[in-house]
């Protein structure tokens, strides 16, 4: 007999084996469909809480003996002892930030009253720290269903089949490890940029802008992906440079030949990156920090600090009324001492579901390089613009999706 057959089969018994019962009497009638769905909803309710609370004994308690869990594949009983050293080790180990519904969960009871289910659709973020200590991200929505029988009055969780997404996808969600209050600011921005549905849909950005710089107009292009590629190309009245920062090196010269770059070319380009860095920090650099308030664009603005590859900080700053960045403040590389450069963005406009500025200004070293974005194009990038150079011995190879960087 199947596990899902002794188990309901377990529960029907226990009510159905002994004397006919009694006809109760009208003051002692079943509970109305609305009061088994509310009790349903509580139950709920509770495993949500239990995982916040990290109390995996009553996480445990709320189960039957034994339960099912269905997940990947895979069918499990699991006692409830089994249950307890589980999620004890879990919970241990888990920090949630968040975890809750996303959606109101989908109720349904059978005829009898005796079984029932909740299909719900919850958000988990935190963090996991592992046996070597480090932290790993918590960041998924989940799919499950609970499955309840009701015995002596009350629910008792039966099954739970489970599945979730990859976690963070496209631009949306932070890659790496970085502080909670950080977090807390960089999720306000993804929020006011269009949302967690619209960035996970942004693999690529393409961007072309017409720049005013103090020694002749310039025509600059940028090529990112969420996975941290970076193609900078540049056109003046003496040429065109570009570097290319993949994800196992940095090619550097003029599109008919590149040439081995370093560490100092990389963050070059990424400097340039600047929707990418706005709307995905995380995809570029790492370590962010919540650095407090400050005055930036004479506004009011929360700071975040990140580290370049480099090492050298980066700060972005967030307009406290509206969550958007309004820029973003970099160190040259191989400066000394560091010489800042500072980055202001506006004028946003809408683009599909989500949200990108037109107009930006780096300061350095007294001069000004005014851009204006001719053409912000998602999803919209040719693959060989991203290939390694070929080398002297073969043809250029597809560069693979492993994040710069990290």
């Amino acid at each position: 007999m199947s596990p899902w057959r002794h188990l309901l089969l377990g529960l029907a018994l226990s009510s159905a084996c002994g004397p006919a019962p009694t006809p109760a009497p009208q003051s002692q009638a079943a509970p109305e469909l609305a009061t088994l769905e509310a009790e349903l909803l509580a139950a709920h309710e509770a495993t949500l809480r239990f995982h916040r609370q990290g109390d995996w004994r009553g996480l445990a308690s709320a189960a039957s003996d034994p339960s099912l869990s269905v997940s990947r594949g895979q069918v499990e009983p699991l006692t409830r002892a089994a249950t307890q050293a589980r999620f004890q080790g879990y919970f241990a180990a888990a920090t949630f930030t968040r975890y809750e519904d996303l959606e109101a969960p989908i109720t349904r009871i059978s005829d009898d009253g005796s079984l029932g289910w909740v299909i719900a659709k919850v958000r988990v973020e935190g963090y996991y720290r592992t046996d070597d200590g480090a932290r790993e991200p918590l960041d998924t929505t989940w799919g499950w269903i609970e499955l309840y029988g009701r015995k002596d009055g009350a629910w008792l969780r039966i099954g739970t089949v489970s599945d979730h997404d990859e976690g963070p996808t496209g631009l949306a969600g932070p890659v790496g490890d970085h502080e909670d209050a950080a977090l807390r600011i960089l999720a306000a921005a993804e929020l006011a940029l269009g949302g967690r549905q619209a960035l996970a849909a942004v693999q690529n950005i393409d961007t072309r802008a017409a720049v005013t710089a103090p020694r002749g107009a310039l025509e600059t292009r940028v090529i990112a992906t969420s996975d941290g590629r970076v193609r900078f190309e540049q056109r003046s009245n003496t040429g065109r440079r570009v570097i290319k920062a993949l994800a196992d090196g940095v090619w550097v010269g003029t599109p008919e030949e590149l040439t081995s770059g370093d560490a100092n070319d990389r963050t070059f380009a990424l400097g340039h990156a600047l929707h990418l860095a706005l709307m995905s920090p995380t995809r570029l650099y790492t370590s962010a920090k919540d650095r407090g308030e400050a005055r930036f664009m004479d506004r009011s603005a929360r700071v975040v600090e990140l580290a370049d590859p480099l090492g050298n900080p980066v700060r972005i700053y967030y307009a406290t009324d509206t969550d958007l960045p309004l820029g973003l403040e970099v160190v040259e590389p191989e400066s000394s001492p560091p010489e800042p450069i500072l980055v202001e963005v506006g004028d946003w406009r809408p683009h599909g579901t989500t949200r990108a500025f037109h107009h930006a200004v780096f300061k350095h070293r007294g001069d000004e390089f005014i851009y204006e974005y001719e053409q912000i194009l998602f999803n919209n990038v040719d693959a060989e613009l991203l290939r390694r150079p070929a080398s002297s011995g073969g043809e250029a190879e597809e560069e693979t999706s492993s994040p710069a960087g990290r």
